[in-house]
């Protein structure tokens, strides 16, 4: 395994739409030696709002609990803009692992948001 980019728990939170999703990068980020702070949701039976959520991730990082946060929602958009009204998150949306960047890196952002595939 490559350096670890954070010994604090990465924060992970989706909408309704991403809940098979955020189970399985929990699983990846604790299989790799990760800790993980699930800020929800549970259930996709219910319709949630994806900003509730990526407030949620964004208060985590504020409060210095996590360095970095995960933000899954139907289009990725939603999490990734509300995530960048917060001036301590630099949050950027991803189609794939590739475009996460090298940890350490200038490009790091604080959070990164998917939409379920």
């Amino acid at each position: 395994m490559s350096r670890k980019l954070t010994d604090k728990p990465i924060a992970i939170a989706t909408d309704h739409r991403g809940v098979a999703l955020k189970a399985r990068l929990a699983e990846w980020l604790a299989a790799n030696g990760y800790g993980v702070t699930d800020c929800g949701t549970d259930t996709a039976a219910e319709r949630v709002d994806a900003m509730d959520y990526a407030v949620r991730l964004a208060e985590e990082i504020r409060a210095g609990r996590s360095d970095f946060a995960v933000g899954i929602c139907g289009s990725g958009q939603m999490m990734a803009i509300t995530a960048n009204r917060f001036p301590f998150v630099r949050a950027t949306l991803l189609h794939g692992v590739e475009e996460a960047g090298a940890p350490g890196s200038t490009a790091t952002p604080t959070s990164w948001c998917w939409a379920p595939t």
